[in-house]
Formats: structure tokens, sequence, C-alpha cells
């Protein structure tokens, strides 16, 4: 698709966000059961220099059903040189690393 410079989704609305949130929370739903923790987090990823989807769109939906979350949508590791794969923004491992020490650190792992 990027040979054709089209990228999915166009927009995204708040049903779609509402619809998220509900795959999330019947994830949260199987997690707990499965696991016995309520130990569950949704990670908000470094948002992609030249834009895209803003993730941070969640939050407020994320608060009105209870879910926590980890906004690391602004660290300055998520725009380091080498933190995005070039052509797909995909996290590389030296992202993916910096996200977890985050994680570690935050949640006192």
């Amino acid at each position: 698709m990027k040979y054709y410079r089209i990228d999915f989704p166009f927009r995204v609305t708040d049903s779609q966000i509402d619809l998220t949130v509900r795959l999330i929370l019947e994830s949260q739903h199987t997690s707990a059961q499965r696991f016995n923790s309520r130990d569950f987090y949704v990670v908000l990823w470094p948002e992609h220099p030249s834009g895209g989807i803003d993730s941070r769109r969640l939050i407020p939906f994320l608060e009105r059903s209870g879910i926590r979350y980890l906004d690391y949508t602004q660290i300055p590791e998520g725009h380091a040189p080498g933190a995005l794969t070039p052509y797909d923004r995909h996290p590389t491992a030296q992202l993916h690393e910096a996200v977890a020490k985050r994680i570690v650190e935050d949640l006192k792992i």
C-alpha cells in the first residue's frame, strides 16, 4: 500500500475507538480469568514523527472504562534515530528496549 501512498484507516471515528475499547475490556476480563491477576495495562506507544493516528485519543475512552494505561507517546526515545523502521513505522528492537525499561520502572517490577 505504501507504493500507492494509501494508509488505513483513512480516519478513525469515535465508534471505532469505542469498539477498540470494548475489545480491550474483553481482553482484560480474559486475562483476569486466565492468570488470576488484575494487572492489565494498555501501552500507548510513541507517535511516529510523520504523524498518523494519534493514540492519545484513546485516553478519555480508556479512563471512562477504568482501563489502566501507560502513556509513552511523547518519550524522547520514540523520536531518536533508529527508533522506527523507515518504511512501515514499526518500532525497532532499540525502541522496544526503551519502552520495556520504562514499563519496568513505572510498574516497579
